[in-house]
Order: C-alpha cells, then structure tokens, then sequence
C-alpha cells in the first residue's frame, strides 16, 4: 500500500517542485513515484485562531475534494494524525476516494473538538458525523 499525505507546500519546498495548482502537482508526484496509489492533504483557511475553514483533498487518477467544514477550534493538536487515520481507515476498507475524503475530513474535524492530543472515537460517530446525524441525540 503506497498512500503519500502531503500537500502542495510540502511538494514545492521539500520536492522542488514549483507549482500552485494541487491537482497538478498531485499528476507529478504520480509520474515521479508511480507506486503511489493515493495522495491525500487538507486545505485550511483559517478566519481567526478560533474559526477554521478546512477541506479534504484524495487524488488517484483525479482529485477529489470533500465539502469545506466550519471548524469552532477547541485544539488544533492531532487533527493531522486525525486526518491520516481517516484516510487509512477508508483506503484499507476500499472506500471510493470520495468517501475517503469526506471520512477523513469528519474525523479530522470532530477531533478539532476535543482537548488534547488523546483522541479516541469510533467509526460510527464519524460515519454519523458523515451523514450529518451529529446533531441528534442517541439513546
């Protein structure tokens, strides 16, 4: 399994590729490194230290972007790994790449949530969060 999750400054600074367009830079990586089955990044925008913008991006033989989540920040710390987890997770349950995508951005931002580098949760509250049940209280 060949899965890269770096993003397009990691691809200009660290590869010496000069590019400003991921889904290009993506199509590079993958003519360099061919064994690469799927690359992965998010996309933050952040409004102000406590309000994020962020989206998923998996590339395979095309990109794919999950929709923008508005993000409250109570911790930054672990979204990443968060967000990597997310996408493992649903490339070794062979998810489609946008499901991938919409997966690991919902485990990335429900972890945004929560205090700590610590964070456990189950795939079913991210599945949950994935079909927008987050809101309902379960019994």
């Amino acid at each position: 399994m060949d899965i890269a999750i770096l993003g397009i400054l990691d691809i200009k600074y660290l590869l010496k590729h000069e590019t400003d367009d991921l889904q290009n830079a993506y199509r590079w990586l993958k003519e360099k490194y061919p064994k690469i089955k799927l690359i992965a990044s998010t996309t933050r925008t952040i409004i102000n230290p406590n309000y994020h913008q962020l989206q998923s991006n998996i590339y395979t033989d095309k990109l794919y972007k999950s929709d923008i989540n508005n993000i409250n920040i109570i911790d930054r710390i672990g979204a990443g790994d968060a967000f990597s987890a997310g996408v493992i997770e649903g490339y070794l349950q062979k998810e489609t790449p946008k499901k991938i995508a919409d997966f690991a951005l919902a485990n990335a931002t429900l972890k945004h949530y929560e205090y700590g580098d610590n964070y456990l949760t189950s795939r079913k509250r991210v599945d949950d969060f994935v079909k927008g049940n987050n809101l309902k209280i379960n019994r």
